[in-house]
C-alpha cells in the first residue's frame, strides 16, 4: 500500500509515522504522493512546497513541488519554483 496501490492504507501508516517523528522528510514526501494519487492538488502543493522550502538544494522535490502548482492550476507558482 505504500507504493500507492491502497492510498488509504498508505496514508494511515504515514500518519502513524509522522505521529512519532513529525519532520519526516522522506514521510511527509510520500503523504504528498498519497494526496496526488487521490487527486488532492491542494494537500500535495501544500506538503511539497514546505519540503521544497526546508529542503532548497534538493531539485528533485522542487520540480515535484512545481509539478503539483501545474497540477492544482498554480501556473505562477510553478514558473516560479522551476525558476528557482
Amino acid at each position: 500500500h505504500l507504493a500507492l496501490a491502497d492510498p488509504a492504507a498508505a496514508e494511515k501508516e504515514l500518519r502513524a509515522v509522522l505521529a512519532k517523528v513529525p519532520a519526516h522528510p522522506n514521510a511527509r514526501r510520500q503523504l504528498a504522493e498519497v494526496h496526488t494519487a487521490r487527486k488532492e492538488t491542494a494537500q500535495a502543493v501544500g506538503v511539497l512546497e514546505k519540503l521544497a522550502s526546508e529542503f532548497p538544494t534538493d531539485t528533485a522535490l522542487a520540480v515535484r513541488a512545481a509539478e503539483a502548482q501545474l497540477a492544482n492550476k498554480g501556473f505562477d507558482a510553478a514558473l516560479a519554483r522551476f525558476r528557482a
